[in-house]
């Protein structure tokens, strides 16, 4: 079983005018995005579950996504609203 995870972030065209802490947060959830791609590449589920450190490394990698959009939606909810699914839960698949 391979964890798989998509560091794609689609942000719809339009906006010409982005806040500053709006582009924090979105480099904030692609860097933690991209964390996460490099902890589970070649990692199977035994890995991950066998492994305490990376158990606490992916987790903290979700909670910094999470806190991110919480914080985009704060203050600029029609930016984070043209995330697809920001507004429901995180999902990760493993195969």
């Amino acid at each position: 079983a391979r964890i798989r995870i998509s560091s794609a972030l689609s942000i719809r065209a339009g906006r010409c005018c982005m806040r500053p802490d709006s582009r924090k947060y979105l480099y904030d959830i692609q860097t933690a995005c991209r964390k996460l791609e490099g902890f589970t590449r070649n990692r199977s589920l035994e890995d991950y579950l066998a492994d305490e450190m990376l158990r606490s490394a992916i987790e903290r990698q979700f909670e910094i996504i999470g806190e991110a959009l919480s914080q985009l939606y704060r203050n600029d909810s029609n930016l984070a609203g043209s995330i697809p699914d920001a507004g429901g839960s995180l999902h990760f698949a493993i195969s």
